[in-house]
C-alpha cells in the first residue's frame, strides 16, 4: 500500500498539472488540479453561478478609483458631490451588482461626478467611521455630508436616487397648477418604471418568488405658501428642514408652491384649505400608473403654524400601514418609526396558507393595520423563505407551520399568535391589544378563545422537519463527534467569541427546520477537522439559534449589528475588536471554498487542496486525471 502511494506521487509529479475537474467548465483557469474561477462563478470546477447575472466583473472593479485611508478624506472634502461604493474583496456576492455599478460610473462621469470605491476588508476604519456594517453599501457625499442609499443595488434605482439627491435643498419649485400636476406624474412615473425594472432583476438575482402582486408606493409632499419670504418665513424654514430629512428616502419627493396666485387657485379648487400647509399624497400603484385623480384628496394635511412636529408627522404618514417584506424601501421606513412590528408569515409559493386563501389573510391583516398604524407596524413575509427568522422570533416550527404571527423581539416582545385560533380581524386585533398591554402567551391564548368571530380557522399539518437528516447529505452537530468544532452557548459566548485574543470561525445556524444549515454542516465539520490537522491557530465553532430561546434577545443586546438575515451564516472574527463591518462568507459553501476564504482573510498560505490530506490529495489527482482522459480533454 505504501509502495503504491509513493509510486502514484511520482507519476503525478511528472504528469501535467494543468488538469482540473471538468476543465473548470470554461469559467476559470487551471493550475495544479485547482480551478481559479472567473467572477460570479464558484465551486471546485467553477460550475456554480453565484448570481443570476452572467458578467465578467470582479468585486471593486467598477468606479473611478479605489480609495485608501490616506486619500479618502481629501477626496471627499475636495469634491462637491461624490458617490462612494463600499464592497469587499472577501465578499463573493459583492460581485453581483458590479455590472450595474459600471453603468452608474459611466452615467456619473457624464455629470462630472466620481464614483469612488472602498474595500472594507482593507479600510476598516473608513467603514466604521460611516457606520457600514454590511456590504455592498453606497453613500453619496454632498458638500462633505454623507447620505446612505437604502434601495436596490441596480443602475436604475441608484441613478434615480442620485439625481434626487442633487436637487438643491431637496425641494422642487412648482410653477403653476400645471407644474404641480407634472411634478406628480413625472416623479411617480420615474420611480415606478425603475422599481418595476429593478424588482424584476432582483427577483431574478435572488431566486425569490413573489408571494403577492407587485405594488409600489410613491410619496409626494407638497408645501403651499403665500409669503415664504415674509410672514411665513419660519414655517418655510421648517418645511426646508423637513425636505432635507426626507431627501435621502428613495420614494419620497418634495415640492413647493410659493406663488400667491397659484395658492389662491389651489384653494378655490379645494386642494388646500389654508396656508402654510403641507399635503402628503400616498399613492399605491400596481401594473399601470394611476392618473392624477384628485389633488384635492391628500392622504393627510399638516398645518405648519401649529406646535406639532412636522417631521414626525411626515415620517409616520409616508409609510404604508402594512407592507410586504419584499419591499426593502418600505421596510426601512417602517423600522425608522421605532414601533413594535407584527409579522404575518404565509406560504409564499402557494395561494393558500393553512387552508385559508392568502388574499383573505392579507385583507384581515390590513384591516387591523389601518386601525392600529400609530401603535404598531405590520409586515407580511413568505415563511417558506424566512423560516430561520421565524425560529428566531420563537416560532419553533418555522416555515413548516404556516400561517403564523409573531412580534419582533428587539422590543422585548416575544408573544406569538396561538396555533389553535382562527386568523381574522377580530382575533388579530385582540392579539395586538394583548401584546401592547404586555399580556403573556397564556393570557393571549385565553383572550382569543373568547372572541366570537370564528372565520378562517387554520388547518395545521406540522410534522417536524420537512427533510431527513442523513449522513453526508444533511447532518446535525452532535456530542461525541471528533471534528474539533466547539459549541457556543449563551453562557460561554462572552468568553469564547468575544475574546479579542482569539481567531474564531463561527457558523450560526439552527438545527430546526433549516435544510440548508444541515447541508452546510456536512462540509463545515471537515473544515474544523482539517484546520486541526494542519495545526492552524483558529477556533472553529457553531452556534445553534434553535437551542435556546434566549439567543434572539442576547444577540440583539450583545451584537446587534450581526447580520442573521439568512441562515446558515458563517462569520470570521480575527484578533482584535469585535466591531463591524464583520467578515461573512458568501461563496459556494464547500470545504475547499470555506478554507480558502478563511486563509485569505487571515493572511495564511494554506497551499493547494488544503482541504485534503496527502493520501486523499493523491487519490483526488489520480481520479481527476483518469476522468479528464476519459472525457478526451487530454490524451
Amino acid at each position: 500500500m505504501v509502495f503504491r502511494f509513493v509510486l502514484l506521487l511520482l507519476i503525478l509529479s511528472v504528469a501535467s498539472s494543468d488538469i482540473c475537474f471538468n476543465g473548470c467548465n470554461g469559467h476559470g483557469s487551471c493550475k495544479n488540479f485547482v480551478c481559479t474561477c472567473q467572477p460570479n462563478y464558484g465551486g471546485d470546477d467553477c460550475s456554480v453561478l453565484l448570481h443570476n447575472q452572467d458578467h465578467t466583473y470582479y468585486q471593486l472593479e467598477a468606479g473611478t478609483m479605489n480609495a485608501t485611508r490616506k486619500d479618502f478624506g481629501p477626496m471627499v472634502r475636495k469634491e462637491k458631490e461624490v458617490l462612494v461604493g463600499f464592497s469587499s474583496s472577501s465578499c463573493a456576492r459583492c460581485a453581483g451588482p458590479e455590472g450595474d455599478y459600471v453603468q452608474v460610473a459611466e452615467a456619473l462621469q457624464t455629470e462630472g461626478i466620481k464614483f469612488i470605491r472602498v474595500d472594507v476588508a482593507k479600510e476598516v476604519d473608513i467603514a466604521r467611521r460611516y457606520g457600514v456594517v454590511d456590504v455592498p453599501a453606497l453613500i453619496f457625499f454632498k458638500k462633505k455630508k454623507p447620505f446612505r442609499y437604502e434601495g436596490a443595488h441596480l443602475a436604475g434605482s441608484i441613478m434615480e436616487w442620485v439625481t434626487k439627491m442633487r436637487i438643491e435643498g431637496g425641494v422642487t419649485d412648482l410653477v403653476g397648477k400645471v407644474g404641480v400636476e407634472e411634478f406628480w406624474v413625472q416623479n411617480g412615473r420615474n420611480f415606478i418604471t425603475n422599481s418595476q425594472d429593478d424588482s424584476a432583476k432582483q427577483l431574478q438575482q435572488q431566486e425569490d418568488q413573489p408571494f403577492s402582486a407587485s405594488s409600489y408606493t410613491v410619496i409626494l409632499l407638497i408645501g403651499f405658501f403665500r409669503s415664504p419670504e415674509s410672514m411665513e418665513i419660519d414655517e418655510y424654514e421648517d418645511f426646508l428642514e423637513l425636505a432635507r430629512e426626507m431627501q435621502p428616502i428613495g420614494n419620497v419627493f418634495v415640492g413647493a408652491v410659493k406663488d400667491e396666485d397659484v395658492v389662491a387657485e389651489m384653494r378655490s379648487a379645494g386642494v388646500i384649505q389654508r396656508t402654510p400647509s403641507v399635503n402628503i399624497y400616498r399613492k399605491k400603484y400596481n401594473e399601470a400608473m394611476t392618473p392624477v385623480a384628485a389633488l384635492s384628496n391628500p392622504s393627510s394635511t399638516f398645518y405648519l403654524d401649529t406646535d406639532d412636529d412636522v417631521q414626525k408627522w411626515a415620517r409616520d404618514e409616508s409609510v404604508e400601514s402594512m407592507i410586504f417584506l419584499t419591499n426593502a424601501r418600505e421596510l426601512k421606513a417602517m423600522e425608522r418609526k421605532g414601533l413594535p412590528i407584527i409579522m404575518l408569515f404565509v406560504e409564499g409559493e402557494q395561494s393558500h396558507s393553512g387552508g385559508v386563501l392568502n388574499e383573505n389573510l392579507f385583507r384581515e391583516f390590513q384591516y387591523v393595520a389601518d386601525e392600529l398604524r400609530d401603535k404598531l407596524g405590520f409586515v407580511v413575509a413568505p415563511g417558506n423563505i424566512h423560516s430561520s427568522q421565524m425560529v428566531m422570533l420563537g416560532l419553533k416550527e418555522g416555515g413548516d407551520n404556516l400561517p403564523a404571527i409573531a412580534v419582533n423581539s428587539q422590543h422585548g416582545l416575544g408573544a406569538n399568535f396561538p396555533n389553535d385560533s382562527p386568523m381574522n380581524r377580530d382575533t388579530i386585533k385582540k392579539f395586538c391589544a394583548q401584546v401592547l398591554s404586555g399580556g403573556s402567551s397564556e393570557s393571549i391564548g385565553k383572550s382569543l378563545q373568547a372572541v366570537s368571530n370564528k372565520m378562517y380557522p387554520i388547518t395545521r399539518s406540522y410534522k417536524g422537519n420537512a427533510f431527513k437528516f442523513e449522513k453526508g447529505i444533511a447532518e446535525r452537530f452532535t456530542d461525541g463527534e471528533d471534528f474539533h468544532i466547539a459549541k457556543v452557548t449563551v453562557d460561554n459566548f462572552e468568553a469564547f467569541v468575544m475574546d479579542e485574543s482569539k481567531k474564531v470561525l463561527l457558523m450560526i445556524h439552527t438545527s430546526k427546520n433549516c435544510e440548508l444549515c444541515a447541508n452546510f454542516a456536512v462540509y463545515y465539520k471537515h473544515v474544523g477537522l482539517r484546520f486541526h490537522e494542519l495545526g492552524i491557530d483558529i477556533s472553529v465553532a457553531e452556534l445553534d439559534l434553535g437551542d435556546d430561546e434566549k439567543w434572539a434577545e442576547y444577540l440583539g443586546a450583545r451584537m446587534r449589528e450581526l447580520d442573521l438575515g439568512n441562515l446558515p451564516r458563517l462569520v470570521l472574527f480575527g484578533r482584535g475588536p469585535r466591531e463591524p463591518p464583520f467578515k461573512y462568507f458568501s461563496g459556494f459553501g464547500k470545504t475547499k471554498a470555506i478554507m480558502d476564504w478563511t486563509g485569505k482573510q487571515l493572511g495564511l498560505d494554506l497551499g493547494d487542496l488544503a482541504h485534503l490530506n496527502d493520501e486523499d490529495k493523491a487519490r483526488f489527482k489520480e481520479q481527476v486525471t483518469a476522468r479528464e482522459k476519459a472525457r478526451g480533454d487530454i490524451l
